[in-house]
């Protein structure tokens, strides 16, 4: 919020009250949870200043609102051009924060993504603008045109230029330039205009904007507004068909017919993994702002999008993780979150667990492991619940073929009813074939690699500097408590916190990390689909 004060855009406190409603620090997290420092600050204030734009240029009147629109489309325009830039008083906020704005995200790009992102942000002002005009003047547009142009008027495109920027990564300019590729980002905007129709119609149609598609849909076919909601969301469906099959097939495609080299290629992935998880953000956001909450959502369509955009095939999840680590984190919060009791929470959470385990036999991860109580838990002593929990999971998964549960921690630790569970259910599924199920309880990564050194120490018959020299990581891997099983590709953890808190900590020296900002009580199969995705676009160097 000082950057937003600094150029004068929150000039009193029921700024400062309407800004925080937006709660656009916590729906931008769901994009980027991992961004800290100066990629975080100047993410927040890109999303902060799009908004306000927004709201400048959809609140003008019929009196002065298509001389404002385009005084302040100049000034933008102006300052894109390395202009002196003017304005009215009223928008000189917007214009002062834009400069500052634009000249943070030129840092570090190459002169090929500034001319590329310099076009998008000026097609964007230029489109608002004449947006504004069409709208003041009450011209009648079809579907078609109303789609093309707010290809340009939402800030999504732009908004990939600046995921490109604060992910430290350009894709190439080969790609950029290709028919399929520009054909996927028409279509990707197409997604996230009728995401915004066909779930926030009742604010629109509410308000009159002619530009809604549901109007537009019924003004053009003559129907029902239930028969125009319905058709919006068809040609959403038809459109989110047409992007999965370019990202699936086309995309592929034409990175070998470019010949990418393996980095090129991972960016190309993350590029799209980017766009995937707007489109995810970009229908949360619907639910949770209050710009929309005067709407009735369609509730039958709760993860409708989810599905459209993550529901494929596990052939078409490319470079799938071996080894899957997870931090169930944020039970108690979603108790307290739902009024609920602590208990309510484990018993969500521990039932979770089977769930996600049934998800990574889908897609054929071959380990999966499982951060069920550390030991700091069992320090501050085990709740008698979570426990009864905990013993009914292992029960339910010592019955279910196809997994080998092994216990990785302090066994002797736990309080009898889950040591004994979990002894039960290892014997019965030790001889299965299939998936690892590792259940780490008791576990603490120090003493993890403590117990390895004390084994390597206690089979040596040397002592002194021999024994030191018989330390090595090989031989210490060899004892730690996963031995035998691949080290974790990909550690997700959830609620928002960004630390192992001990989880693996040998383990998962070149792991890479997800972190979902959902509490794990919430974490479906959209969120675990999202970290696959995110995995299989990067680029992965092990240090070279």
């Amino acid at each position: 919020m000082e950057w937003l004060r600094e150029h004068g855009v929150l000039a009193s406190q029921e700024d400062v009250d309407d800004y925080l409603a937006l709660r656009l620090a916590e729906a931008f997290s769901c994009v980027f949870p991992d961004l800290v420092g100066e990629a975080l600050d100047l993410a927040i204030d890109w999303v902060a200043w799009t908004f306000l734009f927004d709201d400048v240029m959809g609140s003008t009147s019929a009196a002065d609102g298509r001389m404002r629109a385009d005084l302040l489309a100049d000034a933008l325009l102006a300052v894109l051009a390395d202009k002196p830039a003017e304005a009215p008083p009223s928008v000189q906020p917007v214009v002062s924060a834009f400069r500052d704005l634009w000249h943070r995200e030129r840092v570090g790009m190459s002169d090929i993504w500034r001319a590329r992102a310099a076009q998008h942000w000026q097609e964007h002002i230029a489109t608002n603008a004449q947006e504004t005009a069409i709208r003041l003047r009450g011209v009648p547009l079809s579907v078609d045109e109303s789609l093309v142009m707010r290809r340009s008027t939402i800030t999504f495109v732009c908004g990939l230029d600046l995921c490109e920027r604060v992910r430290g990564f350009e894709i190439d300019a080969r790609v950029v330039a290709h028919d399929t590729f520009l054909t996927l980002r028409d279509a990707y905007a197409d997604v996230i205009t009728l995401v915004d129709d066909f779930y926030g119609w009742r604010k629109e149609v509410a308000l009159g904007d002619p530009h809604c598609l549901v109007l537009v849909l019924q003004r053009e076919r003559g129907c029902s507004l239930p028969a125009a909601v319905e058709a919006t969301g068809d040609l959403l469906q038809k459109r989110l068909n047409s992007f999965r099959t370019l990202r699936d097939t086309g995309l592929p495609s034409l990175c070998d017919e470019l010949d990418l080299t393996e980095q090129a290629r991972a960016e190309v992935g993350h590029y799209v993994a980017m766009m995937n998880e707007v489109i995810r953000t970009a229908t949360r956001l619907l639910q949770q702002l209050v710009r929309y909450q005067a709407a009735e959502l369609p509730t039958d369509h709760a993860r409708y999008i989810d599905r459209l955009v993550l529901d494929s095939p596990a052939d078409m999840l490319r470079n799938i993780p071996r080894h899957l680590g997870v931090i169930p984190d944020g039970n108690r919060r979603w108790a307290r979150r739902h009024g609920l009791p602590t208990e309510a929470g484990h018993e969500r959470g521990v039932a979770q667990v089977a769930q996600v385990i049934s998800w990574c036999r889908k897609v054929g991860i071959e380990v999966v492991t499982f951060y069920m109580l550390s030991t700091e838990n069992l320090a501050r002593g085990a709740d008698e619940r979570l426990a009864d929990f905990v013993e009914d999971l292992l029960g339910r998964l010592a019955v279910q073929p196809g997994l080998r549960l092994r216990p990785v921690g302090q066994i002797a630790l736990l309080p009898s009813g889950i040591r004994d569970a979990l002894e039960r259910a290892v014997e019965r599924t030790s001889r299965n074939g299939g998936m690892i199920v590792n259940l780490a309880l008791g576990y603490g990564g120090r003493h993890d690699i403590v117990a390895a050194v004390r084994a390597l120490v206690r089979e040596s018959s040397l002592a002194g500097e021999e024994l030191a020299e018989q330390i090595t990581p090989e031989a210490l891997q060899r004892h730690i408590s996963t031995a035998g099983r691949p080290d974790p590709d990909l550690i997700i953890r959830t609620s928002g916190e960004q630390r192992l808190s001990g989880f693996l900590t040998w383990q998962a020296e070149k792991a890479e990390l997800h972190f979902c900002a959902h509490d794990w009580p919430d974490f479906d199969e959209s969120d675990f689909e999202a970290a696959l995705r995110s995995f299989a676009g990067r680029a992965r160097r092990f240090g070279r």
